[in-house]
């Protein structure tokens, strides 16, 4: 991802910004940093969606673990 252009490394537990506006947390990295494993809770019924999303899908890192 980058920044203000800086090239940010993506790792276990950084939460990021979806490019649908849902803010998730990195769970596991596949694919030398070009893939992800997400936790995105569902504020709705209260639980957690997981599932896999590309790098290009992620607009901004929020918050660095």
């Amino acid at each position: 991802v980058r920044v203000e252009g800086w090239l940010l490394i993506l790792k276990e537990l950084d939460v990021v910004l979806l490019d649908d506006g849902r803010k998730a947390t990195v769970l596991e990295t596949y694919g030398a940093g070009t893939a992800f494993y997400v936790e995105c809770p569902n504020p709705a019924t209260g639980d957690s969606d997981f599932f896999m999303v590309e790098l290009a899908q992620i607009k901004k890192i929020i918050w660095r673990s």
